[in-house]
């Protein structure tokens, strides 16, 4: 039988003592460190599904906060408590969102990349990246967070960081593929 990561973040938030250390003596930092630990460990057999995006949604979400530790900031603002109530507040909201594409743009023959990728046998080298057949502006809705959504013929990928708006997105779009203001098609 495998957990749903969600599952245990709620039994953790109504007993923290439990997972986190007893005597009401855990902290905002055990729950990081909690969460570090499962994701590494080979013996839990837990669903983590979209989790690990939440701490980039948290960084684009809360804006201009770091990408790489938007927690320890959270802990540095708040305090140790306020910092584990927000934590879950932010948790609820960001399970309710939708993943939803405001608009799409194909990628056609004429979209040439304004960039390299590095191939990894090769560290000098430099090859131009494979062309998506779509690129979407994703949003986590209803929040205010966007992201560069490109699908290939046998995988999709999300960009990061994710953006606060439409217009980001598509700037960022611009920089990577050239598409313009008016190849883009609205969905919603």
């Amino acid at each position: 039988m495998s957990l749903d990561i969600y599952d245990l973040l709620e039994a953790l938030r109504k007993r923290p003592g439990l997972y986190l250390g007893s005597f009401g003596d855990y902290s905002f930092k055990c729950l990081h460190s909690f969460l570090s630990g499962l994701s590494i460990s080979k013996h839990q057999q837990i669903e983590f599904h979209s989790f690990w995006e939440f701490g980039r949604w948290v960084s684009a979400r809360l804006e201009d906060w770091s990408t790489s530790m938007p927690f320890y900031q959270l802990e540095e603002e708040l305090g140790n408590d306020a910092a584990f109530e927000r934590y879950f507040e932010l948790l609820d909201e960001f399970k309710a969102c939708e993943q939803v594409c405001h608009e799409k743009a194909l990628i056609l023959e004429t979209h040439k990349p304004n960039f390299y990728q590095i191939p990894p046998d090769d560290i000098h080298g430099r090859i131009e990246p494979e062309k998506p057949l779509v690129i979407c502006v994703g949003q986590y809705a209803p929040s205010n967070v966007f992201y560069l959504y490109e699908i290939y013929a046998d995988r999709s990928e999300k960009h990061y960081p994710y953006q606060n708006s439409v217009e980001e997105v598509k700037a960022e779009t611009k920089r990577r593929w050239s598409v313009a203001e008016n190849e883009w098609i609205k969905i919603h």
